[in-house]
């Protein structure tokens, strides 16, 4: 946190604000990044199932669920 105050006094507001900015933009980043890879960890096995339930349902409209 010291290089932070340092760089805040040695610099004009608009520059601490544009540091800050860029700080919060790097942390929202992140987080979308995070949550992005965390629905691409869920999304094919939520496929898989939908896949089932979608198979199931085809052979139950057969009638041709006795080997299921």
């Amino acid at each position: 946190m010291k290089i932070h105050k340092i760089f805040f006094t040695q610099h004009t507001t608009m520059e601490n604000t544009n540091f800050l900015n860029t700080i919060m933009l790097d942390k929202t980043r992140a987080k979308i990044g995070l949550i992005s890879r965390l629905f691409n960890k869920l999304e094919l096995p939520i496929k898989k199932q939908i896949n089932r339930v979608r198979n199931l349902r085809l052979k139950r409209a057969e009638g041709d669920l006795d080997n299921v």
